[in-house]
């Protein structure tokens, strides 16, 4: 891997919208950018949702895998979500995955298309994504911003996808297949979050809003 495959180069940093009462709805995502030149709150565009964008972003990852061929399935909270309700749970910022095998992340990351996609791999302690400024047909570049200003944690962990604030998403490898469920068993990214993820064998086909 190239020396920054650890780092934020490749991810563009933009406002989102957090709000989870006024996101929470079946719009498609409104990346329309009126400029914000007037000096009224009321007047301003405000940013896309961001649990818009991450919907956004779950689409454009299953039309890439299914175009490569690539088995995954849904984990944790992004389960949850869809399982409960069909759509992602309105205050998430990240999308969790679960692929079956090292060969088959190996294979996505080898296989994925950056451009295409306009989603971006990257590794810190387990393979990550993010959008780019190729994503949305580079409708998201309009609300690029110089620098995250909503760090979930740690102001010393700026350079965390997960403490930036904004979509991402995350992947961890099964420990082989089961057919009944299964505590993920409080992995942490320091052993690799295999030691107790499971690739189910129940599927079921969500269908995200």
């Amino acid at each position: 891997r190239s020396a920054n495959y650890g780092s934020l180069a490749s991810c563009l940093i933009y406002e989102c919208t957090s709000n989870s009462t006024e996101c929470d709805t079946l719009e498609p995502t409104n990346y329309n950018h009126k400029g914000n030149t007037t000096d009224n709150d009321n007047d301003k565009q405000k940013p896309p949702c961001c649990i818009h964008i991450l919907r956004d972003m779950a689409k454009v990852f299953d039309e890439e895998m299914s175009r490569l061929g690539l088995d995954y399935t849904a984990g944790f909270g992004t389960l949850l979500g869809l399982r409960r309700s069909d759509r992602l749970i309105p205050w998430t910022v990240d999308n969790d995955y679960i692929v079956e095998s090292y060969q088959v992340g190996n294979a996505m990351v080898d296989l994925w298309n950056a451009t295409k996609t306009g989603l971006a791999v990257l590794f810190q302690g387990i393979p990550r994504m993010c959008a780019t400024k190729d994503f949305a047909n580079g409708q998201l570049v309009h609300w690029e911003v110089a620098s995250a200003t909503n760090y979930k944690r740690e102001t010393n962990l700026k350079d965390e996808l997960w403490n930036q604030g904004y979509p991402y998403m995350d992947f961890y490898v099964g420990n082989g297949r089961q057919s009944k469920p299964h505590d993920h068993g409080g992995g942490t990214p320091d052993d690799g979050e295999s030691s107790n993820v499971y690739f189910s064998e129940i599927r079921e086909c969500l269908h995200l809003y």
